[in-house]
């Protein structure tokens, strides 16, 4: 059919054709269809517009390149010349399309041109046949059209189905079981065509998991319909997943877990697709592989957010994170319950917990809660544990693998598919806290030892026990350091200067647990000779170190290194190493010395040819805190510029405090004048001041050489302080007037030195009052020690051994000295002497009267030693004398020289007393009185002997036995006493008290009389000796024998009557079988022999039975004749046999019921087994005493209901059943050894004021013990406690009494029968009676103890009540347990009823008891006030007490309703949360804080509720210490609330924070910021000290904080920045809060306190100098010394001159600062402004300032008439003062800007003064051709023939 188209005008003579033709139509192909081209359609009227519109709409599909899909793109209209409807494009416009999208053909008429002929023919298209054909025409048209479009269509929707692309966003798998889920897409099919079309799927869609080859059918879903626009359809729809193949699920789930990607196949073959108004296509299939993110076990997004380890659990520690899991797959997941296990380095270390887990896309905050596990016993473990918490804490990852276990549904079932993919799942979890923990936080040098040696110059031995590092952790569980080893490196700059490696063990700890996130304490460092390590490259540093060290008084380090702890934790001991730290630190220093040392003397101490050796003591005072050893140290000494010589320090220690050092001086005193002055000054007793100075050997040890080598000291050295003077002394030897009469004599000379005087030769003549004492002429060798007399020890003196002489000088010096002579004289007459003549003396006659007693206290050798303190001697003295090396002569010679005796002279006396001696022992008396015998061992023992010696003569005497005395019995020796020396007193005697030491002669013999001792009344002894001393008038005369002496002794004759018993205790079971036993004795010894033991044992017996074993358990003394004390233990045997049972339970009837045991004790030991002498003899001994009664006892004490269950109903409300699981029967015996009741058997009746009301009978039956309390317990159930009749009344009574009171008063009464077993055998107790008033505990109105809230949640807010769960003790002091059913009581706080409490099904038990309660917190009206008060409290830490208060209603029994009325709970402590709701806080300061005083604040908000918290309006105060930090004044945030969930955190937004900027309110902050932190705030307190002096002054100074870093820095200021950055770090702060809230939904307004709040600070903290600083810059400003010495004019001019200033800027203060003039400073003299100077900036070092200022200047004159006045002042006038002053100084310090800092200095220079020298020559030149006159070094002018010098 050939296609025609028309218009209205005009004849269509060639109609366009659509004919594609065979190129455009073969591109148009359809799978299994022919070509375009073979089909020809020719319609006439045809428009072709919907076609076009279809053409261009499917020109807009993506090309495909497969031959055959539709490919329309391929037609290009341009190429075939014509477009799609066959017209060339010359002939018709280019279609267009409108803005809404349609296309429009503007053009196209297609207008042709008409043939010739008339024009009045009608036109064929307004024909009526051409009208019709033309309507039939479009009609057949668009039939079929639709028939040739329907085939295309289907195909054209089955392609865009294959092409189109499905994409997924997200994947929810919800509501997982074992067999399906709900799974809800969001996702868009991409390149669905322009048409608007609806894809229907009529199938479920198909879900294969392609993995590899292998296609794996998982299960199926429906879709709904989608509906594509735009070229897009969008998917967001749930729906129900089929899983069909479990195990094939759980394997994708696996994989999906563990993978990067995955792959899913959907399919479904019954797709419906309507595009438009076309026909519905049906049958379409749909195949599309989807390749999706896999969670890929979250492999590197992994983060761990927080990781607490707040307590200890029963098996390990309890363990708290927070995991950031990143999910790069679309997959959601409900996971449920998850379990983990967590490895690291293959070790379990536990297993974590998350609740109601769902993975979303993005990250995901997993929280587990679980517990870490001990590893007690396994090294491996332990060592990775180590390794773990160490990385931890240092801040270093550590790969942690979280292998997933299971998973859990909220329903507790469990999804197979889910736990296998979550099994599958492999955490790598970096282990690392946010920050690092630095748990070290400081450490201090209290002192320290460092010992230097030669050897090793480059390590110094280190020992102290005086380092303490502080630590904190934040953990709450309980750890305990066992050793520590700590290795660490002392820098300086941030260069190491030395390290320091202690071993493990050499330190301890103190730590304790403050809370959850808390562990603070303190490790004691322990250096014990340990070497500083100090490589080549820190020598340098450490020699600087050591210098600076020296001279300085503190200097300040770093202490960078770690520790390596061995920590004992409840999960196993682990080590941690290396704990990283990096602290600072310091040590005092030397201060260089000055003024700490001083000579306190001089000695001589040798010489050589070149040199004088001294010893020099020399006092140190080491002010520093560090003890030092430095080995041998060398100085130079000097006077003035002369070198006296050296001094040696040798092998120096330097300990803390003063130090007294000898040391070895090599003085030259003739090399220069100088030292021959010292020398001179010095023996002359006048003081030196000289120098003592370092040099480039002061030290072999190279590391100190720096530090030595530049001291410098002045001291002085004191001269002589004594003069030199010479004695005589004489000598007896023992030999001296037996063999013959030399004795010795030396001539002392006072020599104040260690050297002294080597003398070689002596020759010398000495007499006295012309008597002679002898001569001296011999060589000898001897030297004159230092410091003392010293007498020649070897010089042997001629002694005159004449008696008469001897005596005459006697009495000579007697007189002289003053004494009475008569004893003397008597002594002479006694041995017929007669005295000599003499020169010079006293000779007075003898005394011939004679006293009684002239020599009672008569001392010979002290009258010859005082009387020969008046020896003068006359010494012609000859001697050649060598000091050193150094030789001379001396000749002395000096009458009446002092000539000092000793106690030699008494050798000479005893020859003559010994006759008369030994006649008065031969005749004395000797008894003995007691003899105490004490530490008796095999072959000795002590004694104490108390005895007398009378007829002794008429001499004070001492006598000493020598050998001592021999004691005989029975005729043999039994042994030897070594006795002491005895006293005896003249015509008088002695009374002796010894103690002496007693050697056994024969053990036999001493044995036997051992056993005479203890069984007889008396013995005899016999007392000798030989080679006895006897000492009188003061001279020992020996060789004196005492004959035997015979002496009687009573006897211990079996101790009769001597033995009693005063009590005695069975406390308890004897280890060794049996019941301990105790006796208290007394034992009265009738001898005079007693005896001290260690030990003495018996064995008891009751008649023929062995009853057991006692011995002393306590060392004793049996006292002679007295009464001793003597506490036994032992122990009462098991028996066996009944008749020996029946003996022992005879001895407890006997006393239980008050009669007396009569009883025998037989001795078997004492004193040590080898002592077989006592041990022997004691067996001799057999005692009878009484074993005492304690009176009739009262065995049963109480029968006690100490357990009742009353359960009370209505119809048992008077006689209720009554069961007791504790009943009990106190018994009491008056000992506490174990006693098991085995029956027991009661009849008990209740009274209570007087008349029983009830009764229990309990019949015997078996019973346990509490064997330690002695409590016999029983049970019973079931059985009445039967109320008598008439006394309901009094039953309730006492039940509300038992209610209300403390204790119930009742009386017990009744009999029991006992059977008790014990150690020695079973007893049986009978007859028993017992009557006890007791008690029983009331339950106190249930207030005997404070109802305890234990736990606390605000669960729920609703809009009128908060529901809080609490879990409340109430406490039952009684012993009843009562059901009470439901309970409610009104919950009162401050008087007002703020809620209710609510218990259900109460039953009280007896104890502390915890119940659930519901509190509906409902305050209303007055009451909400209170309500407010009460939340408040919970939040800020402090407890509320309320009231629980009972009512008529409380409980329906009616026999409690009386009971129930009073109680009244109160109070009822409401526990404080003690947890912050904010637990951080962080500060930022803006530039511009010192303007406005507005910081930056934000908190974090912690919700420790159930319920949500909703932060709506805050005004907040911070205060630290008292002192108001700022405020944030009245933030509403209703609009935008901070939001925190339950259980969750919230950063808030930085708020606007008003700061206060009163400086003393932040210099006391920083001042206990760093006592608190131990920061050294150095120079920073006298600073400080300014501000505070100075609080009012507040100078014109405005403040910025600099922008650019610091120039001027010296490197001499402390580090106030680092200072005050450490002084505010972790402030603890308190938080005054005014904010209204809404918990969930109810809405309430809370002001409470938060308390210890950690207030984060930054480096803008530091912007606070400017508000503090001012006062400071001005006040030092103002005190700065600027002074000028020199001032050079140059380039004068009318308006001024150049100027070269030097000077020097001092006391500038401890701050490095740049200053800046602003502008010229202002020069005023005489008070005119005159000038101005313009200056550059000055750089001023901390403390230093310029000392040496040099600078260029220009002054311009401003008032010429005042600067000419001032020039001529300056001409003719000395000097002359500058004030010069300036209020624009800008000074830039501690990196802050201050300008409008004022100056004003007066500066005086010298002037010129007249000219002086100068002179004008005539031809009006100065003389000089150019002249400086020196005068005036302060101003430098030149003056040069440049001008004439006018006259």
């Amino acid at each position: 059919m050939d296609i025609h188209q028309g218009r209205a005008h005009g004849t269509l003579s060639s109609a366009p054709r659509f004919d594609w033709g065979s190129t455009a139509c073969s591109l148009l192909t359809f799978p299994g269809s022919k070509p375009l081209s073979d089909l020809r359609v020719h319609l006439r009227s045809f428009q072709p517009r919907p076609l076009a519109f279809l053409w261009y709409s499917l020109s807009d599909m993506p090309p495909r390149s497969t031959s055959s899909s539709i490919n329309l793109l391929d037609y290009d209209p341009d190429l075939l010349g014509t477009d799609p409807f066959g017209v060339p494009h010359a002939a018709r416009d280019t279609p267009t399309r409108e803005p809404d999208g349609r296309w429009n053909n503007v053009g196209g008429q297609g207008r042709v041109p008409q043939s010739g002929g008339a024009s009045t023919n009608i036109p064929f298209y307004r024909k009526h046949s051409f009208l019709i054909s033309r309507v039939i025409a479009a009609l057949v048209g668009i039939g079929l059209l639709f028939v040739l479009l329907y085939p295309v269509v289907k195909v054209i929707a089955q392609h865009i189905v294959n092409v189109s692309q499905l994409n997924i966003d997200r994947v929810a798998i919800l509501q997982p079981t074992n067999t399906s889920f709900s799974l809800h897409m969001d996702g868009w099919v991409s390149h669905t065509g322009v048409f608007s079309a609806q894809i229907g799927f009529t199938q479920p869609l198909r879900v294969f998991w392609v993995n590899g080859s292998r296609e794996i059918p998982l299960g199926l879903f429906n879709l709904e319909p989608l509906n594509a626009r735009g070229k897009r359809a969008y998917i967001n729809q749930t729906t129900d997943f089929t899983i069909t193949d479990q195990d094939a699920f759980g394997r994708f789930t696996q994989y999906m877990i563990t993978s990067s990607n995955f792959t899913w196949r959907l399919q479904s073959d019954e797709l419906h697709v309507q595009a438009l108004k076309f026909p519905l296509s049906k049958g379409l299939s749909f195949k599309k592989d989807i390749t999706l993110s896999g969670i890929d076990n979250f492999r590197g997004n992994v983060i761990l957010r927080e990781f607490q380890l707040p307590n200890d659990s029963p098996e390990g520690i309890n363990f708290y994170s927070v995991t950031t899991l990143t999910n790069p797959s679309p997959f959601q997941l409900h996971l449920g319950t998850v379990v983990f296990n967590l490895i690291y380095e293959n070790v379990y270390l536990g297993q974590g917990i998350g609740t109601n887990t769902t993975i979303v896309p993005g990250p995901n905050n997993i929280a587990l809660l679980g517990r870490l596990v001990p590893h007690h016993g396994s090294e491996t473990e332990l060592v990775a544990a180590g390794q773990l918490f160490t990385q931890y804490i240092n801040g270093d990852t550590s790969p942690v693998i979280a292998q997933g276990v299971s998973t859990l549904q909220n329903d507790n079932s469990s999804i197979s598919w889910l736990s296998e993919g979550l099994q599958a799942l492999s955490l790598d979890v970096p282990f690392k806290s946010p920050a690092p923990i630095s748990p070290i936080q400081s450490i201090g040098i209290g002192s320290m030892s460092l010992a230097f040696s030669e050897a090793q110059p480059w390590a110094p031995v280190a020992n102290s026990r005086n380092v303490q590092a502080s630590m904190h952790l934040p953990f709450g569980f309980n750890v305990e350091v066992g050793q520590i080893e700590n290795a660490f490196n002392i820098s300086r700059n941030g260069s190491a200067v030395a390290g320091l490696s202690i071993p493990l063990g050499a330190s301890t700890s103190d730590i304790y647990v403050r809370n959850s996130t808390d562990t603070e304490g303190t490790i004691d460092i322990t250096i014990k000779d340990t070497a500083f390590s100090i490589p080549d490259s820190s020598k340098p540093r450490f020699s600087a170190f050591n210098a600076e060290l020296t001279d300085l008084e503190y200097e300040h380090f770093q202490l960078d290194g770690h520790s390596r702890a061995v920590v004992n934790m409840s999960i196993g001991t682990i080590t941690l190493d290396p704990i990283k730290f990096n602290v600072s630190s310091g040590l005092w220093g030397l201060k260089g010395l000055r003024g700490l040392v001083s000579i306190d003397g001089v000695d001589v101490l040798g010489g050589t040819q070149d040199a004088l050796s001294l010893g020099t003591n020399v006092t140190i005072n080491n002010p520093s805190n560090l003890n030092l050893e430095i080995g041998d140290l060398v100085f130079q000494l000097f006077k003035g510029s002369s070198l006296l010589g050296t001094t040696l320090m040798p092998n120096l220690t330097l300990l803390i405090g003063n130090n007294s050092v000898a040391a070895h001086t090599a003085f030259s005193p003739s090399d220069s004048p100088g030292g021959q002055k010292v020398l001179n000054d010095f023996v002359c007793k006048k003081d030196s001041l000289i120098t003592i100075a370092g040099y480039n050997e002061s030290t072999k040890i190279v590391s100190l050489l720096q530090a030595f080598e530049t001291i410098s000291l002045n001291v002085t050295l004191p001269g002589l302080k004594s003069d030199l003077l010479s004695t005589a002394a004489l000598t007896v030897l023992p030999t001296t007037g037996r063999e013959n009469n030399v004795a010795h004599v030396s001539v002392a000379l006072v020599n104040p030195f260690t050297a002294g005087l080597l003398i070689t030769d002596v020759r010398s003549n000495v007499s006295t009052h012309g008597i002679p004492l002898g001569t001296i002429k011999t060589s000898t060798n001897f030297m004159s020690a230092g410091r003392s007399t010293a007498n020649s020890p070897n010089l042997d003196f001629g002694l005159n051994m004449d008696p008469a002489a001897l005596f005459t000088v006697m009495r000579l010096c007697a007189v002289a000295a003053g004494l009475s002579t008569e004893q003397l004289d008597g002594i002479v007459r006694l041995g017929g002497y007669q005295y000599l003549r003499t020169t010079g003396g006293d000779g007075s006659n003898t005394s011939t009267k004679r006293r009684d007693n002239i020599y009672t206290g008569f001392n010979l050798p002290n009258f010859v030693d005082t009387a020969f303190k008046q020896l003068h001697s006359d010494v012609q003295l000859e001697a050649d004398v060598q000091i050193g090396d150094y030789r001379t002569a001396l000749q002395y010679t000096q009458p009446t020289v002092p000539t000092r005796t000793d106690e030699t002279l008494n050798l000479l006396l005893p020859t003559l007393a010994r006759p008369i001696v030994q006649k008065i022992v031969s005749g004395s008396v000797l008894g003995v009185n007691i003899v105490l015998i004490t530490n008796p061992t095999a072959n000795s023992f002590g004694t104490k002997l108390s005895g007398s010696i009378t007829q002794a003569g008429p001499l004070d005497a001492e006598i000493s036995f020598g050998t001592g005395l021999t004691i005989s019995w029975s005729g043999q020796p039994l042994g030897t006493i070594k006795m002491p020396n005895i006293n005896i007193t003249g015509d008088v005697g002695a009374q002796f008290d010894v103690e002496a030491n007693f050697e056994i002669a024969d053990v036999g013999h001493l044995t036997d009389f051992t056993k005479v001792l203890l069984t007889e009344e008396s013995f005899d002894w016999v007392i000798s000796s030989e080679n006895l001393s006897v000492s009188a008038l003061g001279i020992t005369i020996p060789g004196i024998t005492l004959p035997g002496k015979a002496v009687t002794l009573k006897g211990l004759n079996n101790l009769k009557n001597g033995i009693a018993i005063s009590s005695f205790d069975l406390p308890a079971n004897d280890p060794a079988g049996g019941i301990r036993l105790t006796l208290d004795t007394s034992i009265t010894n009738p001898s005079q022999v007693g005896i001290d033991l260690s030990s003495i044992g018996f064995q008891a017996y009751f008649g023929n039975t062995n009853i057991g074993p006692v011995a002393s358990s306590v060392p004793f003394t049996l006292a002679p004749l007295a009464t001793s004390s003597l506490s036994l233990t032992g122990r009462l045997v098991p028996q066996t046999q009944q008749s020996q049972l029946l003996d022992v339970s005879t001895i407890f009837n006997n006393f239980i019921h008050g009669l007396d045991n009569n009883v025998s004790v037989h001795g078997e030991s004492a004193g040590p087994k080898a002592v077989a002498w006592l041990n022997e003899g004691i067996k001799s001994l057999v005692v009878e005493t009484i074993l005492p009664n304690q009176g009739k006892l009262d065995i049963i004490k109480s029968v006690e209901l100490n357990e009742l269950d009353l359960r009370f109903t209505r119809g048992t409300t008077y006689d209720p059943i009554t069961s007791s699981n504790d009943t009990t029967a106190a018994f009491t015996l008056p000992f506490n050894f174990p006693v098991e009741i085995k029956a027991l058997e009661q009849n008990i009746s209740v009274s209570a004021g007087g008349a029983p009301f009830a009764e229990l009978v309990i019949p015997k039956g078996p019973a346990t013990t509490d064997v330690q309390q002695r409590i016999i317990h029983l049970t019973f159930s079931d059985v009445p406690f039967a109320v008598l009749g008439g006394q309901h009344s009094t039953f309730q009574m006492f039940l509300a009494s038992t209610m209300m009171s403390t204790k119930q008063a009742m009386t017990l009464s009744g009999k029991a029968n006992a059977d008790a077993d014990t150690a020695i055998g079973l007893l049986s107790l009978t007859d028993i009676e017992f009557s006890a008033s007791t008690s029983i505990a009331g339950l106190q109105g249930l207030a005997a103890k404070p109802a305890l809230v234990t736990s606390l949640d605000v669960n729920h807010g609703f809009p009128d009540y908060l529901l809080i769960k609490v879990n409340s003790s109430l406490f039952n002091p009684s012993n009843i347990t009562t059901g009470a059913g439901d309970v409610n009581f009104g919950l009162i706080f401050q008087d007002q009823q703020i809620g209710t409490a609510i218990l259900t099904n109460l039953l009280v038990f007896p104890g502390n008891v915890t119940y659930p309660i519901d509190v509906h917190f409902q305050p209303q009206d007055g009451a909400i006030a209170a309500g407010q008060v009460l939340l408040a409290n919970f939040l800020q830490g402090v407890t509320s007490d309320s009231t629980i208060q009972g009512s008529q209603g409380s409980t329906p029994i009616d026999s409690l309703k009386v009971a129930m009325l009073d109680i009244h709970l109160t109070p009822v402590e409401i526990p404080a949360l003690h947890q912050n709701l904010i637990s951080y806080a962080s500060l930022e300061l803006p530039t511009n804080i010192v303007q406005t005083g507005i910081a930056f604040a934000s908190f974090t908000l912690d919700n420790p509720f159930t319920a949500s918290i909703n932060l709506l309006k805050v005004t907040l105060t911070i205060t630290y210490q008292q002192l108001t930090i700022g405020k944030i004044e009245h933030i509403d945030l209703s609009s935008s609330p901070i939001h925190t969930n339950g259980h969750s955190s919230t950063a808030s937004p930085q708020l606007p924070f008003n700061f206060n900027l009163d400086p003393l309110t932040i210099i006391q902050l920083l001042l206990s910021g760093a006592q608190t932190n131990h920061v050294d705030l150095g120079p920073l307190i006298e600073i400080f000290k300014i501000v505070s002096q100075k609080s009012n002054y507040h100078p014109p100074i405005t403040t910025n904080p600099s922008s650019t870093a610091p120039t001027c820095v010296s490197g001499k200021q402390f580090d106030v920045a680092d200072a005050i950055l450490n002084s505010l770090k972790n402030l603890k702060v308190t938080l005054d809060i005014d904010s209204r809230v809404k918990i969930d939904d109810y809405p309430t307004e809370l002001a409470f306190k938060q308390s210890n709040v950690t207030v984060i600070t930054d480096q803008t903290a530091l912007y606070l100098i400017g508000v503090v600083a001012p006062p400071v810059v001005q006040t030092l400003m103002d005190g700065a010394n600027l002074t000028f010495n020199a001032a050079n004019i140059t380039n004068l001019s009318d308006g001024g001159f150049d100027l070269a200033l030097q000077g020097a800027l001092a006391n500038i203060g401890p701050l490095d600062a740049l200053i800046e003039f602003e502008e010229p400073v202002t020069v005023t003299w005489q008070g005119n402004d005159i000038a101005t100077i313009t200056l550059p900036s000055i750089c001023a070092a901390a403390n230093v300032g310029v000392p040496d200022y040099h600078t260029n200047a220009h002054l311009t004159i401003m008032d010429e008439r005042q600067f000419t006045a001032f020039a001529t002042f300056l001409l003719h006038n000395s000097s002359f003062t500058w004030t010069i002053h300036t209020n624009k100084l800008r000074v830039t310090a501690l990196d802050t800007v201050f300008d409008g800092v004022s100056l004003s200095k007066d500066v005086t220079f010298k002037a010129f003064n007249g000219l002086p020298g100068i002179q004008v020559r005539s031809d009006g030149y100065t003389s000089n051709s150019c002249y400086s006159p020196s005068y005036s070094p302060s101003i430098i002018v030149s003056l040069c023939p440049a001008r004439h010098v006018p006259t």
